[in-house]
């Protein structure tokens, strides 16, 4: 009993210590489209029409300092990966969501652990009074399934521009994996208050995909990038291992992490098989860095 009880709380550290290793706020390949659009008229009558349009992707991860960061990239309209241009990275501790465009650079963008009558600071650069003056509360948390996953819904109240600018009204609902359900990956909500006070102005997440799977709208697939089903095959076996493990594919390094997230061996891709004997025997976590460059994690046991 004693035996069942101690493997029982090993099995359960281990798998917290897991989840809290490969924790990230988004898929390993998400898409976003937001848009952010007005029409006004200049003193001679004549009308303009103003749109601002952002189109985000998170295509890979990235360990620094044993802790694992997703990487931001902007996109043009086509989606084309050829057009990426690194922006910053998210890193993702017990649901709450970081951004930085340095990892010495990260603040609270998404906190998935509020509760009803919590309140979060959003800011914006439109108001004229104070460069933070957006804090409203919570009204509501639930969860929603979305893309076979229950994920946590919150709803705030709805809140205003507090300066002279105008009194637009708007809701925000954050969605664990979305970022905003309404307006996409939002850095600054002044855009949105700006648009908003605007009297044919709109702000609204146009498309919206992970993992190749369309939610919202019709983002175009990303181009230049294998399908991600081939990666699903990227495996080290035997698993359990003794000895010796083997894979059938092509890659440019190979690391080991221990339950604490300290890499213990990194090898180059120079064999279609490593050595895991002078590991200790236990659980361990790898990543592999395949030479597209696209990172691959899992989890493997070494036994004697």
């Amino acid at each position: 009993m004693k035996k069942t009880l101690l493997l029982f709380l090993g099995l359960t550290v281990s798998f917290n210590l897991f989840s809290q290793f490969i924790e990230k706020g988004f898929s390993d390949t998400t898409l976003w489209h937001m848009h952010s659009g007005f029409v006004w008229t200049s003193g001679n009558g004549n009308m303009h029409n103003e749109s601002f349009d952002a189109y985000k992707v998170i295509l890979s991860d990235t360990l620094i300092n044993d802790t694992l960061y997703q990487k931001l990239y902007s996109i043009d309209s086509g989606f084309n990966i050829g057009t990426a241009v690194f922006e910053g990275y998210f890193k993702t501790v017990n649901k709450k969501v970081f951004y930085g465009a340095t990892p010495d650079t990260m603040k609270l963008m998404y906190n998935y652990n509020l509760s009803v009558g919590d309140t979060f600071r959003f800011d914006s650069y439109d108001n004229f009074n104070e460069e933070t003056s957006y804090l409203p509360k919570v009204v509501s948390v639930d969860s929603v399934m979305v893309n076979n996953k229950f994920r946590t819904r919150i709803e705030f109240e709805e809140f205003q521009d507090t300066g002279n600018y105008c009194n637009a009204h708007k809701n925000v609902v954050w969605v664990e994996g979305f970022g905003d359900y309404n307006y996409g990956l939002i850095f600054d909500y002044g855009i949105i208050m700006f648009c908003a006070c605007q009297p044919l102005g709109n702000s609204e997440l146009q498309c919206f995909s992970e993992n190749s799977v369309k939610i919202v709208g019709d983002c175009a697939l990303v181009t230049g990038i294998k399908p991600l089903e081939v990666y699903d095959r990227i495996y080290l076996y035997p698993n359990p291992a003794r000895g010796v493990v083997r894979f059938d594919f092509d890659y440019e390094t190979i690391a080991f992490y221990n339950l604490m997230g300290v890499r213990v061996m990194e090898v180059a891709g120079t064999e279609n098989q490593i050595s895991v004997r002078t590991l200790q025997p236990g659980i361990y976590f790898y990543r592999v860095i395949t030479q597209d460059n696209m990172p691959i994690t899992g989890k493997i046991v070494v036994s004697r």
